[in-house]
């Protein structure tokens, strides 16, 4: 009778996570990792940009790469959020918000990039986006592993296994 009610609490546990898998939360690191090194590349090739239409040219083109994976990001930390919510730890469970946010700085950047009279400026305010976008991804990485850990599937004792608690 025990085995059963093992069984059933871990089912419930594992159906409270929403969909979230072990392939989703690497997906999701992925998918965050080109989105930080399509920031960098943006930061390194705006500094060439010496022309407002350079500068577009190359804003068209970062857009064009990171929008659809800020996208997959977002569609993605559904189940996360909800299973670290599930689990108890909704302080966790900003993966979503998190994406959103993303996409509202990705929006600001497409009406205020390029749009100064002065290159010089226009790359400040690349470099601010930047600075933004990078913070966004480290902090979505971080949220990434503990969405790992929240049902033990990613190295480690997670809330689910072994010896970590909630």
């Amino acid at each position: 009778m025990k085995s059963l009610g093992l069984v059933v609490t871990v089912w419930a546990a594992v159906a409270a996570c929403g969909g979230r898998s072990e392939a989703d939360v690497a997906a999701y690191k992925e998918t965050v990792q080109q989105t930080l090194a399509a920031v960098a590349a943006h930061r390194e090739r705006s500094q060439a940009a010496t022309t407002p239409d350079a500068c577009l040219a190359e804003h068209h083109r970062y857009d064009a790469e990171v929008r659809p994976r800020v996208l997959r990001m977002q569609e993605l930390s559904t189940g996360m959020d909800d299973c670290m919510r599930s689990r108890g730890r909704a302080d966790w469970a900003d993966m979503g918000g998190m994406c959103s946010s993303m996409t509202g700085e990705l929006d600001q950047y497409q009406t205020s990039a390029c749009a100064l009279s002065d290159t010089a400026l226009d790359r400040g305010e690349t470099a601010r986006h930047c600075d933004v976008m990078e913070g966004y991804g480290r902090r979505a990485s971080d949220r990434a592993n503990n969405a790992g850990n929240c049902g033990g599937v990613v190295g480690g004792p997670g809330m689910m296994g072994g010896a970590g608690m909630m």
